[in-house]
């Protein structure tokens, strides 16, 4: 059973679009297991490209050597690779070729490693079929472009107004609440975007996935703790969301190089408040990123979310 979302087309608008796209020069690669999703798609994309479906990793190869291909859209798991394998192939290969993930085995894990592998953009089922097209529309703009265009930015260019403002949202809620638990989820609800939509974001401006830069966060806000008041190591590590002394101290250890203890040792000398003041310091003062208005904050270049 294919997964999409709701939308109607009749016969004759489907013959409409097929025989338009058969009158354009682009050709948009779908790698699906699923016989309904492959035909479900190409029928949605029939009046923006020809879409050649097939089933397999090894066909998608087949069809990259003899055909002319604009955009790549592959399932996550496939029967002879994963989605993600195959996505890098192609990049290696054609490394100027957008690919798409459409997906029915999602997760925040996946999204993330799709964005990083490359993919322009990302989609779980039911797909979002508008949404779909005017990627798929957008990259082929870019193909139209020539081959010197990088396909590197957001589609649909600019961030609108009301995604900003829905962005500035997440990232103030980040850093308010990072010293609780806090999910992808969450921050999507606060600032009123899809879940998808915030994860895309992120990446984008803040150059990691939210998980990586939540981490970083939590061990910025310790070192300045520790650098700056006397709460013991174990109240330190709940306050900058850490949760128990063990995993804050194998966290600190691994990103700083030391543990908490040693670092408040070597930061000694620095300015610390007298014995009995316990002021948290507030997160650090985000900047802004004039291309896009979007907020964004300082943090360890060195560490890596877990």
């Amino acid at each position: 059973m294919a997964h999409l979302l709701p939308h109607h087309s009749s016969d004759g608008e489907y013959e409409r679009r097929r025989l338009f796209a058969m009158a354009t020069p682009h050709n948009a690669l779908l790698i699906d297991g699923e016989v309904s999703t492959r035909d479900v798609l190409r029928r949605h994309l029939a009046a923006v490209c020809n879409v050649i479906c097939v089933a397999s990793g090894h066909q998608a190869h087949q069809v990259l050597e003899r055909t002319a291909v604009h955009v790549v859209m592959t399932e996550a798991k496939l029967p002879d690779r994963s989605g993600l394998q195959l996505i890098q192939e192609v990049r290696r290969k054609y490394p100027r070729l957008p690919a798409i993930m459409v997906t029915g085995f999602g997760s925040e894990a996946l999204c993330a490693q799709a964005f990083r592998a490359g993919v322009c953009d990302y989609f779980p089922k039911p797909v979002d079929a508008v949404g779909l097209t005017h990627t798929v529309r957008w990259l082929l703009r870019g193909a139209d472009a020539g081959p010197a265009r990088e396909l590197t930015a957001p589609p649909g260019g600019r961030v609108d107004d009301q995604a900003a403002s829905g962005f500035r949202r997440a990232l103030r809620h980040i850093h308010e609440h990072y010293g609780e638990k806090l999910s992808l989820a969450d921050v999507a609800n606060v600032a009123g975007l899809s879940y998808f939509t915030t994860s895309r974001m992120l990446s984008a401006s803040l150059g990691v996935p939210f998980q990586t830069y939540l981490h970083r966060l939590r061990i910025d806000q310790a070192k300045r703790l520790l650098g700056t008041t006397e709460l013991s190591v174990a109240e330190i590590g709940s306050a900058a969301g850490f949760g128990d002394l063990s995993r804050f101290n194998k966290s600190f250890l691994k990103h700083a190089g030391m543990t908490p203890t040693e670092y408040r040792r070597r930061t000694s000398g620095n300015e610390r408040p007298k014995k009995g003041n316990k002021r948290l310091a507030g997160p650090p003062v985000a900047a802004v990123r004039s291309e896009t208005g979007i907020a964004s904050s300082s943090h360890d270049e060195n560490g890596d979310g877990e």
